[in-house]
């Protein structure tokens, strides 16, 4: 498991950045894709792995995935199942000077062949990526237009804010999926 941190000026913060914990799946079928969540609010090309806030009532951070992923695809897995494979700890500062601190836990888990997904109540569509796609994805992180406004609960954010968080954390889990196929 590797740890890596993440600092980033930002205009304005979004959902995740006022959540102190954070939990992202790398769930791979048994084609070799990796599952993604779309949102219908998602500048077009951008999805993100599946996950979400940590709760006070998780149990523990396994707890927390495993309730993202019966959400999210609408099954039940062990948790003795997900290996967890990378820390990020992410610090961003606004134009306020405001500070914002959020450690995201990516697990992963290769999903079986009889287990039948579907979107679930907080994702709109799934996504399945190879390798070569998802770096595609870091790829259209990195070049969200500048002043490309989101709204989140009440709160305007900057797509291009939420890219300098997830296009990072995306190309570290691109870069530790190449180092596992390499080991293969």
């Amino acid at each position: 498991m590797r740890k890596h941190i993440l600092s980033v000026i930002i205009k304005k913060p979004f959902g995740n950045l006022f959540r102190q914990k954070h939990v992202l799946v790398v769930c791979q079928d048994n084609n070799g894709k990796i599952i993604l969540g779309g949102k219908k609010a998602y500048p077009e090309g951008i999805s993100r792995l599946l996950g979400g806030g940590v709760d006070s009532s998780d149990l523990s951070l396994v707890a927390a995935v495993r309730r993202e992923i019966l959400e999210e695809l609408r099954i039940n897995i062990d948790e003795n199942r997900f290996r967890l494979l990378l820390e990020i700890e992410v610090n961003a500062t606004d134009s306020e000077n405001k500070k914002y601190s959020l450690v995201t836990y990516i697990y992963f888990i290769k999903l079986g062949t009889k287990e039948k997904i579907k979107p679930g109540d907080d994702v709109s569509s799934l996504v399945y990526l190879n390798v070569h796609q998802l770096s595609e994805l870091v790829f259209a992180y990195k070049n969200i237009p500048e002043n490309l406004v989101g709204v989140d609960g009440k709160r305007e954010f900057y797509w291009k804010d939420y890219g300098k968080v997830y296009g990072p954390i995306h190309n570290w889990v691109l870069e530790a999926l190449e180092e596992q196929q390499a080991k293969q």
